[in-house]
């Protein structure tokens, strides 16, 4: 008798103003299709990425923007219930340039059997390598002018590990920004690498692209898991919003500076936290370390974490900015074999397995927003979907 194929975890992945990525995944291979449309009874078929797989991924672009869309997938002969998303609003003004932000990649070239997050959690740490020259060369397909590493670069800061990154960031089709993460000064050697990447001891540096300025800031303290924020980088960081007052900032460290997160591992600097409210020009922060999707507001200044490259869900930023508002989407690392078989290597039983999934990717809302650009437009309550407002103290 034939098995029936079973379909699982139907996830909107992505969400954009003109564009929807619907994912599942079937417990034997098979291939699998999308039907969507504007209404229930009229849904249009898209092919999944892949033939004869268990993930399963398609993404549907040229579509209204604020419009629910219906939807279900077919693998095999088994479907799924309906469902339904709602595309983001339409960015303001034209698009001016996108750029990409990953985090966490791990560079390394053995196994960490002592790792909790080899062990229990699906991180392939020998799939590090493949996994990033896969986001570089997504990056440039999506036509963006520019990739951030945001921290944990490599897995334990070791010169030949670094020198691998580099490597990897000369081949790639677009220019490289990094920070630096705590597994990056793992080693005593981590000033080789800051030396090799940044070119010298650069706790903070920023750089200009658009009329939009990136202010990437060392949030690592050697031998710690914890970040934080010395008082020079706090004046750095004051004088660069108070220099360029009316251009937009993004900022970028490896640790979280809101929340739970930064409260738990990441950043507890309030007076970072008022600064970067106070200035009204900070476009958003994002933030790695927590290999989760997750994002709250600071006063009026999203703050975003984000996924690691390395383990499920494997995903990075994509950042498409235009003359009054900026959208954040969230996509999936183009392999779609290795996230099952980061999925198969989470070591948990079936209820945490699935409390653990949800942690880590968190809803579409959670991933994918429009913002307006500070200016004299700033943000008005409902133009980001956002869970919590984070208290400045």
């Amino acid at each position: 008798m034939k098995q029936k194929t079973c379909i699982d975890h139907v996830e909107v992945t992505t969400v954009g103003s003109d564009r929807l990525r619907v994912t599942w995944e079937t417990r034997q291979p098979s291939d699998g299709v999308l039907w969507l449309g504007a209404a229930p009874w009229h849904l249009q078929p898209y092919g999944a990425e892949g033939s004869h797989v268990r993930v399963h991924s398609v993404e549907v672009r040229s579509l209204r923007p604020q419009t629910y869309y219906w939807f279900r997938v077919q693998s095999a002969d088994t479907w799924s219930t309906f469902s339904a998303a709602k595309t983001l609003a339409a960015p303001r003004g034209r698009l001016l340039f996108s750029f990409v932000v990953l985090s966490d990649t791990h560079l390394t070239e053995q196994k960490n059997t002592a790792g909790k997050a080899e062990t229990y959690f699906g991180k392939l740490s020998l799939k590090s390598e493949l996994l990033l020259r896969t986001t570089f060369e997504e990056a440039a397909r999506l036509g963006a002018a520019f990739a951030i590493v945001n921290g944990d670069l490599t897995d334990a800061g070791r010169p030949e590990q670094f020198d691998r990154f580099a490597e990897i960031m000369q081949t790639a089709r677009l220019p490289v920004y990094v920070n630096l993460g705590n597994h990056d000064k793992l080693s005593a050697e981590w000033k080789y690498g800051q030396k090799l990447l940044l070119g010298g001891d650069l706790p903070a540096y920023r750089f200009t692209h658009q009329s939009v300025q990136f202010l990437m800031i060392d949030s690592a303290v050697a031998g710690r898991t914890r970040g934080a924020i010395s008082p020079e980088v706090l004046r750095w960081t004051e004088a660069a919003l108070s220099q360029q007052a009316g251009i937009p900032a993004f900022v970028l460290l490896h640790h979280p500076i809101a929340g739970e997160s930064a409260r738990l591992g990441g950043v507890h600097s309030p007076r970072l936290r008022r600064l970067l409210v106070s200035h009204g020009n900070v476009a958003g922060v994002i933030s790695g370390h927590t290999h989760r999707n997750a994002h709250r507001l600071l006063g009026d200044v999203p703050c975003t974490e984000i996924s690691a490259t390395v383990q499920y869900p494997m995903g990075f930023l994509w950042v498409r900015v235009f003359e009054q508002s900026y959208e954040q989407l969230y996509c999936p690392v183009p392999l779609l074999e290795v996230q099952a078989e980061s999925l198969q290597a989470i070591r948990l039983h079936a209820l945490p397995k699935r409390l653990y999934r949800r942690h880590v990717m968190g809803g579409p809302e959670m991933r994918n927003f429009t913002h307006l650009l500070p200016g004299p437009l700033m943000a008005h309550p409902g133009e980001v979907p956002m869970p919590h407002r984070e208290d400045l103290v």
